[in-house]
């Protein structure tokens, strides 16, 4: 890799003001947030926002993005380190002379040959991703190499990017022409990208040798060099001038929109008054939940293949090994408990959380050992994924495919838990009068909404799972998607779910230090339930009883359980009972298969998953029956975004970075919620172009705005929520916005429609305006323009042809869309969006065999390709927008 750059000098053009171009602008408040919300009364932070809304001229510059390190990092002091040295200037420095030439080069890690691994996983790394050395926790010798093009004879400073974390030794060395400087980045809790100086070469100029090597005991991240002629230059206030938002703000902005949506939809939640109106209620309700879940309507009960395949008989009891089909050979793996005697028996069915061993845990064995002995018939099976269900393709990370086409996980596992109990309800030992239901974490979800579902349970047991919405969602937590029910969260909380069982009997667990599930929210839901139960006169019936410590199910939780359903189901006395002394048994009493795995004949979640979405796709309709505006109502009220919200964009001043200048501009595209953008406009009358690529990369928009400008096109670069400097987790980003049902690929299309807006407003109405959507943006600037259309032209891509590619060659995870499948797949949204010119890149060909009758339509209405090449993409957009192919 041979690099090259320009003379350049990374300057903040003064002056810079906070210029108001939209009506009714006020000061903004001070985004420096703490956990409470408010701005700390720290002079520094005073003292930063002062300067950021008045800055005089290019010293005061320097000040206000130093400040913004500090503040980044807590408003606290630089301290002094006998390590590398760390961006970040110990004392202001005069400004450069003008007619001093400094040379930039700056490399990314992960462009350089070799063994390496490159990854993208982590927030504010810059480039593409970053290079990682071993990944296993082994120092490597191998070495990663690149070229570069030193343009002028000179001393060069040495600047080196990675990441420093959980105190591990993550050094790494940078050798330039066979010389190797300090190594950097040693033992941290940083947690984060920092820049370290890692020394000082004298370099002729031409080309020259650059090395990466291991130089610490645990893996190594690198993400980018910097080399220097300026002694003085920071690479670290080079980023800190591109930013544009508070970055605490920034940091928290997803995850505190997400919690702001939760406590808004719990807010219109209404509270009854009366029995009449609950009952009203409830009726909707529950259908609205089963119809959340994928239950409505419910699955046919096919034959269930029962087989009982052998027991072991201890003292009081015996545990039988048994089997059953959910649906047609999907196998479900159970044991039994079953007291002496002939029974009837109350039964307990008892899902089990998300323990890998699944029913054989010692945990599950010992509630299941505890309530035979007690007398309770007691049922626990294998959730898929763990125990003997625990094959490839089962995966509860299978649950966006399921998704697509309106399933869930949820939906797998309670319809296991119905079909459980339909089994034991065939045996003559059980009690179909008397039905408990009882799980913990996952199986505290299973058995609150199986509760719901199955109007056979008498008392629920559900343990650390139940608490309300927000606070679910505000621990932040990447919680399974079993949880994520699509738009549950949008029309109900937990403890009216939990209501929807009044007036039966129903004990809520909870660990007091359970960081998954609150006690605060537990404490909420009990008494929103209690609302319901109290108008049924039955208050006593419900009940929230909370135990130290962590999430899990000790022995004082399973003990209250035992005594709860003692009372209600034996009319024993309302107080624990006591679990016995239990000695470990033999894996083998608890397997239904040698070797402890289902059948390779019983279809995984992924086969159930392609096979629902395959029989959506079919019912889509051909070009010819397809229905314009229906197709785009549906889809927009999918992506759950409304087109009229006001838009205001507030210009913060001029940038200079790597001889690039721009503006940045703050975009307020609903309110509370601000995405960053970056415009060069400086070709008067040229069409504009919207860019976003949804990268998380720091210095992110800075190549796409240079090559814009290079086609002559004015250019507005935009970040949308969850990428750049609103970077957050993509697990948690797609998961909360399903089960609030409001798609982070609908988000960032809403985000690219408002950027549409600003550009319009920044140029005149009468300029053209065309989109370059890639890679994480490409689907959500599609779902734009389909929906929208607010732009000229487009050019999108790569892209999935297929939402079905999901069980083939994969598709990003903020591209499935729940219910999808039901409306639109990618041909169908590619059509909507072709009203004007559009070319559209697809990864696959995929669609062409499932949809052939739109292979040839597609050909017609839009451009096609396999590859976006961005430069190639910018002067089509600038052909279409300047009418020569009109």
């Amino acid at each position: 890799m041979l690099l090259s750059t320009a003379p350049s000098r990374v300057t903040l053009a003064p002056p810079v003001v906070a210029t108001q171009l939209d009506s009714g602008r006020t000061d903004r408040d001070c985004r420096v947030r703490q956990p409470s919300g408010l701005c700390p009364p720290d002079p520094l932070c005073s003292l930063a926002m002062l300067v950021r809304g008045r800055l005089l001229d290019r010293q005061l510059a320097e000040v206000a993005a130093r400040l913004s390190i500090l503040l980044a990092s807590g408003c606290g002091q630089w301290g002094e380190s006998d390590g590398p040295a760390r961006a970040g200037p110990e004392e202001e420095r005069p400004p450069a002379q003008p007619d001093v030439t400094h040379h930039v080069l700056r490399l990314e890690c992960e462009d350089f040959d070799g063994p390496w691994t490159r990854q993208a996983h982590l927030p504010r790394h810059s480039g593409t991703g970053f290079g990682v050395s071993g990944l296993l926790g082994k120092a490597s010798s191998d070495v990663m190499t690149a070229d570069a093009d030193i343009p002028a004879a000179g001393k060069y400073s040495v600047w080196a990017r990675g990441w420093e974390g959980s105190g591990e030794d993550r050094r790494w060395q940078i050798g330039v022409g066979g010389t190797f400087l300090a190594p950097t980045h040693a033992s941290s809790n940083l947690n984060d990208f920092s820049w370290q100086r890692a020394g000082e070469v004298t370099l002729p100029a031409g080309p020259v040798e650059l090395t990466l090597a291991d130089a610490g005991s645990y893996y190594e991240v690198a993400d980018a060099i910097v080399l220097a002629t300026d002694p003085e230059y920071d690479p670290a206030l080079d980023e800190s001038r591109w930013l544009v938002l508070d970055q605490g703000f920034a940091a928290g902005l997803v995850l505190d929109d997400i919690v702001a949506r939760a406590q808004s939809y719990a807010a219109a939640i209404p509270t009854p008054s009366s029995e009449a109106q609950w009952t009203e209620r409830a009726k909707g309700l529950r259908q609205d939940v089963l119809r959340a879940l994928g239950l409505d309507p419910l699955p046919q009960k096919t034959p269930l293949q029962a087989n009982v395949l052998g027991h072991t008989q201890l003292e009081g009891y015996r545990i039988e090994r048994v089997t059953f089909e959910s649906r047609p050979g999907f196998v479900v793996t159970a044991n039994v408990y079953v007291p002496d005697g002939a029974g009837p028996f109350p039964v307990v069915i008892s899902p089990v959380g998300h323990w890998t061993a699944g029913k054989s845990h010692p945990v599950v064995t010992a509630r299941g050992r505890a309530l035979a002995s007690l007398g309770f018939l007691t049922l626990t099976y294998d959730p898929f994924g763990q125990g003997e269900r625990k094959v490839p393709g089962n995966s509860h990370d299978e649950s966006p495919g399921l998704n697509l086409s309106g399933h869930t996980n949820l939906s797998l596992m309670v319809w296991d838990s119905m079909r459980a109990l339909d089994y034991v309800l065939t045996r003559g030992d059980a009690d179909g009068a008397r039905i408990a239901l009882t799980g913990a974490s996952g199986g505290g979800l299973n058995s609150l909404f199986t509760s719901v579902a199955d109007p056979r349970v008498h008392v629920s047991a559900p343990a650390v799972y139940v608490t309300q919405y927000e606070d679910f969602l505000a621990t932040g937590a990447t919680h399974c998607s079993c949880s994520h029910v699509p738009a549950v969260a949008s029309f109900t909380d937990m403890g009216e779910i939990a209501a929807l069982f009044a007036p039966r009997p129903q004990l809520l667990l909870d660990a007091l230090d359970d960081p998954m599930f609150p006690t605060q929210g537990a404490l909420k839901a009990e008494k929103q339930a209690r609302t319901v139960y109290e108008l049924f006169g039955a208050g006593d019936a419900l009940r929230l009883q909370s135990f130290p410590g962590d999430h899990g199910l000790p022995k004082p939780m399973r003990e209250a359980i035992y005594g709860f359903l003692d009372h209600h189901l034996l009319a024993g006395a309302d107080e624990p009972l006591p679990e016995p002394e239990l000695d470990e048994l033999p894996a083998s009493v608890f397997q239904c298969f040698e070797g402890g795995q289902v059948p390779a004949t019983s279809p995984t979640v992924k086969e159930l998953a392609k096979q629902w979405a395959e029989a959506a796709a079919s019912e889509l309709p051909s070009p010819d029956e397809l229905e314009p505006e229906k197709t785009r109502n549906e889809l927009g009220a999918l992506l759950r975004r409304q087109p009229d919200v006001p838009v205001a964009h507030h210009v913060l001043g001029e940038v200079v970075v790597d001889g690039l200048g721009a503006t940045r501009i703050e975009i307020e595209v609903e309110p509370g919620v601000s995405v960053p953008a970056h415009a060069r406009l400086s070709h008067p009358g040229a069409p504009v172009v919207v860019l976003s690529d949804g990268s998380a990369a720091v210095l992110a928009g800075l190549e796409l705005l240079r090559a814009a400008d290079a086609a002559g096109l004015n250019a507005l670069y935009v970040s949308p929520r969850g990428t750049g400097e609103t970077w957050w987790y993509g697990w948690p980003t797609f998961t909360d916005g399903v089960l609030l049902g409001d798609p982070i690929a609908g988000q960032r299309a809403h985000e690219l429609l408002q950027a549409a807006r600003v550009a319009r407003s920044l140029v005149g109405s009468g300029v053209p305006i065309g989109l370059l959507a890639v890679d994480e943006a490409a689907l959500p600037g599609l779902f734009a323009q389909a929906v929208w259309q607010p732009f000229d032209a487009v050019a999108v891509g790569p892209l999935t042809s297929t939402f079905l590619d999901r069980f083939g060659v994969g598709m990003r995870l903020s591209f499935h869309v729940s219910h999808i499948l039901n409306v639109a797949d990618v041909p169908h949204v590619a059509s909507l969006a072709a009203g004007r010119p559009l070319l559209l890149a697809l990864a696959t060909s995929s669609y062409e065999e499932r949809y052939p009758e739109w292979a040839s339509e597609l050909k017609q209405s839009a451009e096609l390709a396999t590859e976006l090449d961005s430069s190639d993409a910018l002067d089509w957009l600038g052909q279409r927008l300047s009418g020569e192919h009109r």
